[in-house]
């Protein structure tokens, strides 16, 4: 694999010296989600496991590390791990604000 101090010249003229073709550019989808905090605490947990492991990890890709370990499973093991999740109310919480609304329901 080039890397960019492997050519003065920068990685992209190393590419084109070398008739190779530059890497296409991967397009990056923001998204949110909901989860408890107990599973959400996880994160933080293996976040620092890797880090004693000395491979920092983002959320992001603890995240995408676990798709992609998911999507290695066959479809029975697939079913189990997903058995082990129980289903949660999706969106976004209710506002807590004091409002119009409010007063009515009272």
């Amino acid at each position: 694999m080039l890397h960019r101090s492997h050519c003065q010249f920068g990685i992209k003229v190393c590419f084109l010296a070398l008739n190779l073709a530059m890497p296409a550019k991967t397009k990056l989808v923001r998204d949110s989600f909901t989860m408890p905090d107990g599973e959400y605490a996880v994160i933080d947990q293996l976040k620092q496991r890797a880090l004693r492991l000395k491979r920092p990890a983002k959320k992001s890709e603890l995240l995408r590390a676990g798709i992609k370990a998911l999507a290695a499973l066959g479809d029975a093991q697939l079913l189990s791990a997903l058995s082990v999740v129980p289903a949660i109310k999706t969106g976004r919480p209710k506002s807590k604000k004091s409002g119009k609304g409010d007063a009515a329901k009272a």
